[in-house]
């Protein structure tokens, strides 16, 4: 063993023992959330039918999207929303496939009045510009907004205004739940449209349980109009403008709450090399909102001590993997260095005893997490299979987050890379609907 001078040997057991504490304290979160989400669930009345109908602006960003743009608009045509209050508008950003030409084709076909914007490729491309010119261009006292592959069902968009003109004037949004349409088109699809959904599910869930603060997920949301007018548009240019957007929301004294019957349907990548770039960008966008944010979040006289620590939580949830990194590293260290977690001289086998337990405990957190979340979404449990193989793909998630904490740090460019469409719909039964049109 090497001795270490004292101010060395004790930043070094610091610093170890905060990470074992921050990992100790997500996998706690994990725990507390699945377990706490499981003995409070029950079922969320349906909001009251509308007695008025407000006017209602749907926002579609598209880019690149000829594979889906036929379907999207579809899905849409098919709402039960008065077409007298409904306004639909398709910002085309800068494609160069077959996407504007197709939209435009679509001008003056639905009951419902219907626009197209392009923005100009010299302006520079993003979803947050998109869909700040599309809501610029609105006029419905409700924002509504999609992503480009997002199919809502017919009864959706009412389903979130009903919630949201129920709801207080400091609600400012309502966030629908999303199902995979592509889920049999391969073995990655099949992993991330079962970990997703049931992912997704207990986070809107314990939400609901536990009365606290959900981000808005840039898709399948309502917003009031006044949202917007208060705290601003999408941060143009920002990696993950809902994020960012959400955050300003909470900061300014208003929520988020989930409405999961209102569902729209969208498409699980269907590459690896995809999902490494997905997690890329989310990390980023996290870790660059965290830092914008955190201080501001710490001192909001709007949240309570618990929505606090939630937020931060939430918002640092892309950074824990550089933190696991960095405890794997030292760790590694300890064969040639003595280690004292806690500044603890652990005796031989305490120090195994506990690093035993600390593993197992760390582990089994996330396979907990989703296993309610397979519960609560009605999936069989075979689907924990799945469940493994999206926990082996963590490990590679441990160094993509950890280069984009690296690369955010460092105020490197991020260079935006689409998710790339299929228009594979395997689930065919989950779009019955469609068959009406």
């Amino acid at each position: 063993m090497i001795d270490l001078p004292s101010a060395a040997q004790f930043s070094i057991d610091v610093l170890f023992t905060a990470v074992i504490v921050a990992l100790l304290t997500y996998a706690t979160f994990y725990y507390a959330t699945a377990f706490g989400t499981l003995l409070l669930h029950k079922q969320t009345p349906p909001a009251r039918p509308l007695s008025r109908f407000p006017s209602v602006s749907v926002i579609l960003p598209m880019h690149n999207e000829e594979l889906i743009v036929a379907s999207t608009l579809q899905a849409i045509s098919v709402t039960d929303y008065p077409s007298s209050k409904l306004e639909v508008i398709v910002v085309d950003d800068a494609s160069t496939d077959d996407t504007a030409r197709m939209l435009d084709g679509y001008v003056g076909s639905f009951p419902f009045s219907f626009k197209v914007l392009h923005r100009d490729s010299k302006l520079g491309r993003g979803k947050a510009g998109a869909v700040n010119d599309g809501i610029l261009a609105s006029a419905g006292d409700v924002v509504v907004i999609f992503d480009g592959d997002h199919r809502p069902e017919p009864q959706c968009i009412k389903r979130l205004v009903a919630r949201l003109e129920e709801s207080g004037p400091r609600v400012g949004a309502v966030q629908g739940r999303t199902v995979y349409i592509n889920e049999d088109e391969n073995f990655i699809t099949k992993v991330v449209s079962k970990v997703r959904d049931a992912g997704f599910m207990v986070y809107l869930e314990a939400s609901a349980a536990f009365g606290l603060p959900i981000y808005a997920a840039g898709s399948t949301t309502a917003f009031r109009r006044e949202v917007f007018k208060e705290i601003g548009l999408f941060t143009d240019g920002c990696v993950t403008e809902d994020t960012d957007l959400s955050t300003r929301l909470y900061l300014h004294g208003l929520r988020v709450i989930p409405e999961v019957s209102a569902k729209s349907y969208e498409e699980a990548v269907n590459k690896f090399s995809a999902i490494r770039r997905r997690t890329y960008r989310w990390a980023r966008g996290h870790d660059g909102v965290l830092f914008k944010y955190w201080r501001e979040v710490a001192r909001s006289k709007y949240l309570s001590r618990k929505d606090k620590l939630y937020l931060e939580l939430y918002l640092a949830y892309y950074a824990i993997p550089a933190l696991t990194m960095m405890g794997m590293a030292i760790y590694a260290v300890s064969f040639f260095v003595p280690l004292h977690a806690f500044l603890i001289d652990w005796p031989g086998n305490s120090w195994l005893a506990f690093s035993a337990f600390y593993f197992a405990y760390c582990f089994l957190a996330i396979p907990t997490f989703y296993a309610v979340g397979i519960y609560l979404t009605k999936r069989p449990f075979r689907d924990l299979y799945f469940i493994g193989f999206h926990i082996l793909n963590a490990f590679v998630d441990v160094w993509v987050c950890t280069k984009a904490f690296i690369d955010e740090v460092l105020g490197r460019e991020y260079v935006w890379a689409k998710t790339p469409r299929s228009g594979v719909i395997t689930k065919k039964e989950r779009m019955d609907w469609l068959k009406q049109t």
